[in-house]
């Protein structure tokens, strides 16, 4: 889409700001991440003095915003009411403002730009973290709080304004696509130059996470995007890539520097995702994917179908002296919250998402860029959705609204040019 005069803007800035908030930080025993965009649908509906309308077929996907709502609903009846309005603000309420608010295609850029810039700044959060073994943000937080920190092939875990370095990966991952596109599509140079720098600085951050799941998504949706991209390019530059880094190995070895010993442990930790022996020993956790699925089927109970309750803890006795609190996995952990009921809405819900935005993408495909943003959209969220079976979606949800949100008003943007035949 051609830009119609670039600018940041106010609200864009601050809608974007939401995402460097830490969620471990309350004010009156409610979470920031919840308070803030409640904060911001006051504003917008004081500053404007209006509530603005949208329609269901401007949704882009109503199932999705359907099943937040739920999500609140339930919120609500085990944690009350003002929990279930602020949940229901930091998820629906977010989208809808993003809706409001970013009515243009500059307004658009301005938004991707503001979460371009955040995840710059948590990107070099992340690289002070990797060489003192200090989070600011975390400093932060009240008392009560132990955050994870761990070490990997002598790497600090860095999990930047998130309390797991595997959620930080995921947000890399799901921003990933809009530093491509504003690299691809755009005519600014100064703009491409800043774009290619915060995606370097991301791809170093994913690595610093040193967590299997999002670096191997991360890297698998890198080759998807840029195979769509640059198709006939993308082939050759791949074994070039390998040729070269081949013969740096190889030279790197002469030289006694010790990467291929760095590159056996990396390798090792992935092998870890399967279960093979020795590398499941070193790197994998309390316990595999499939024996969580037994611990919470037999936590669960009764209670199938609607689940243990938002506010329910997960606790399982894994021996005399550990206790497993943790479900490493989103569709468990909405089966363990929400039963039977909850996890199949889930399920159709993202399916929903990326049939639509896919399919919207094939319809509309942007003949004057070199990205479909729509089509990337699908894809990395149908990579997300597949990741998160490894673990939890928890803090992430937040990128991914807005992932969503932005897709939806480019989807509109697009439909209203079609309209007047642009």
């Amino acid at each position: 889409m051609y830009d119609d005069g670039y600018r940041i803007g106010l609200w864009p800035l601050a809608v974007a700001f939401l995402l460097i908030l830490p969620s471990y930080i309350y004010i009156a025993g409610l979470n920031i991440t919840y308070l803030y965009p409640l904060f911001l649908l006051f504003w917008c509906i004081i500053s404007t003095g209006k509530i603005k309308k949208i329609r269901v077929n401007r949704c882009g996907v109503p199932v999705y915003w359907a099943y937040l709502i739920y999500v609140a609903i339930m919120a609500s009846s085990s944690k009350g009411v003002i929990y279930g309005l602020t949940t229901g603000c930091a998820t629906v309420g977010m989208a809808y403002l993003i809706s409001w608010v970013i009515k243009s295609e500059s307004r658009l850029n301005g938004l991707i730009d503001c979460i371009l810039g955040i995840t710059c700044v948590c990107c070099f959060l992340g690289m002070f973290e990797a060489i003192t073994s200090i989070n600011p943000l975390q400093l932060l937080a009240g008392s009560g709080w132990t955050f994870f920190t761990d070490y990997r092939m002598g790497i600090r875990r860095v999990a930047a304004q998130f309390g797991q370095p595997i959620i930080y990966g995921l947000f890399l991952m799901l921003v990933s696509p809009l530093a491509i596109y504003r690299i691809t599509c755009e005519e600014n140079r100064k703009v491409i130059r800043r774009a290619k720098i915060i995606y370097v600085l991301m791809c170093i951050n994913v690595v610093l996470t040193v967590s299997r799941a999002p670096i191997f998504a991360f890297l698998l949706l890198q080759l998807i995007l840029w195979y769509q991209i640059k198709r006939s390019k993308f082939i050759f530059r791949a074994i070039w890539i390998l040729v070269l880094g081949g013969l740096f190995l190889q030279f790197a070895n002469l030289l006694g520097l010790g990467i291929a010993d760095w590159i056996d442990k990396f390798s090792s930790m992935f092998l870890a995702i399967f279960g093979t022996s020795e590398s499941s020993d070193v790197y994998s956790g309390v316990a595999n994917r499939f024996e969580i699925f037994d611990w919470v089927s037999k936590t669960v109970g009764s209670d199938i179908w609607f689940g243990k309750g938002v506010d329910a803890i997960f606790q399982y006795k894994v021996h005399e002296w550990q206790i497993k609190e943790s479900i490493e996995n989103e569709y468990l952990n909405t089966f363990f919250h929400l039963g039977i009921v909850g996890v199949v809405f889930e399920i159709i819900a993202f399916l929903t998402n990326v049939i639509h935005f896919y399919r919207k993408g094939r319809s509309v495909e942007p003949q004057y860029q070199r990205m479909n943003l729509l089509k990337s959209i699908a894809i990395t969220l149908l990579c997300y959705y597949i990741v998160i079976a490894t673990c939890g979606e928890s803090s992430a949800i937040t990128i991914h609204i807005f992932l969503l949100s932005i897709a939806m008003v480019y989807s509109n943007l697009i439909g209203e040019k079609e309209e007047i035949g642009l």
